[in-house]
């Protein structure tokens, strides 16, 4: 119980500095106080309190081939120890978080799974298709650079250099892309993702370059996620290789120090924008 409560408080702090919010959301922050229980599988200690036990335990049955899934879609894995994974429900509503610290990244699943089966294309599999989006987050953000600029500042700072490197669009983007592939459902399998991007294509409105990182303006956010899935998986279909975003990440945290716009060129032949 030491050790765990040591994590939770790690947790909290880890929260804090990754967070743009940092101190000012208590509400997301695990209580050491709680009655916290734990399943172990290879890869995962899943930390969980006796009222989400029963989502718990479903998803850890499924948590090893997600993981298997995962790490083959993102092509690496730099993980140094299983991975602490705590399910809690702090606000009643649907979410994840993964906090990519070092080699030791760590996600938080909330169990409430959205009431609106058009965002995710189905709710059966709300369990695998969050567990899948965070853990892609923690494997890919995971990546150490080559760089020795690079490693000095992933020492001093709580994240590695592609977490610093790469748009928003492209981390979510990503995810959301990996979210569907891996479990058939998700937001590029969705409805509403085909409804927004055809209905804002007939206006003429579809984002500009510079508006893909998103606003709380539209949709809450949602450009990174629907715009950018979207724009991933044009790319990989346009060159017709399904390697070619691998290239990316490998080029942005190569020995020789290079920007995103500059690691994205050497891959597609051309500029982001």
């Amino acid at each position: 119980m030491y050790k765990l409560t040591i994590k939770l408080l790690l947790l909290g702090l880890a929260i804090a500095l990754v967070s743009p919010t940092g101190f000012a959301q208590w509400e997301i922050l695990p209580r050491p106080h709680d009655d916290w229980q734990t399943f172990q599988t290879e890869h995962f200690n899943v930390h969980f309190t006796p009222e989400t036990e029963e989502w718990t335990r479903i998803t850890v049955t499924r948590m090893e081939s997600i993981h298997e899934a995962v790490t083959a879609f993102v092509g690496y894995y730099e993980i140094s120890e299983p991975m602490d994974v705590f399910v809690m429900d702090p606000m009643g509503a649907p979410n994840g978080m993964a906090i990519p610290v070092g080699t030791t990244p760590r996600i938080i699943l909330w169990p409430n799974a959205p009431v609106n089966p058009l965002m995710l294309g189905g709710l059966e599999t709300w369990n695998e298709i969050v567990t899948a989006h965070e853990y892609v987050h923690a494997v890919h953000l995971s990546r150490q650079s080559r760089n020795w600029k690079d490693r000095i500042n992933s020492i001093l700072l709580p994240v590695n250099a592609i977490s610093l490197k790469l748009p928003l669009w492209a981390v979510e983007g990503l995810a959301v892309h990996a979210e569907s592939e891996l479990t058939g459902y998700g937001r590029s399998q969705s409805s509403l993702r085909s409804m927004v991007l055809c209905q804002l294509a007939l206006e003429g409105k579809l984002p500009e370059f510079r508006e893909l990182n998103g606003t709380e303006d539209w949709m809450g956010g949602r450009y990174p996620y629907l715009v950018g899935s979207a724009f991933l998986e044009w790319l990989k279909e346009r060159h017709e290789n399904d390697d070619c975003l691998l290239h990316l990440w490998k080029r942005v945290t190569a020995k020789k120090e290079r920007s995103f716009q500059e690691a994205f060129k050497g891959v597609f032949q051309d500029d982001p924008e």
